[in-house]
């Protein structure tokens, strides 16, 4: 797999613990920011958030796995983890991932977008 598009990133982000607010530069021009959630509105920073580990297991997979629960149910947590580290192995496996942080994104990005499309059926 590659590196993801920006409408892909942006998408991503706004699933998976970030959103869009508007703020203010050092200027006092109004500009819109990444802010994580539950950070204050208005304060973030102005480009999509960097895909590391860190932030995806900060923001992203939590969120993920919260809305598994959210969607389909609260026993289905323990599997929702266990699905997520099979495909991110597999993705690291078979795809000779460099960086396993992409491999962690894309996992998350597909599994989310499986689950959704099956509950959605």
């Amino acid at each position: 797999m590659k590196k993801p598009t920006n409408k892909q990133k942006k998408e991503f982000w706004l699933k998976h613990g970030w959103h869009l607010s508007e703020g203010e530069n050092y200027l006092g021009n109004k500009i819109i920011v990444w802010v994580r959630d539950g950070d204050k509105e208005g304060s973030g920073c102005t480009y999509t958030p960097p895909i590391d580990l860190n932030n995806l297991f900060k923001y992203a997979v939590p969120k993920y796995i919260e809305e598994i629960r959210t969607e389909v149910t609260a026993n289905y947590t323990g599997n929702a983890y266990a699905r997520l580290f099979e495909r991110w192995g597999k993705q690291l496996f078979y795809n000779d991932w460099e960086d396993p942080a992409l491999a962690l994104f894309w996992a998350i990005y597909h599994l989310y977008n499986e689950i959704k499309e099956g509950i959605e059926k």
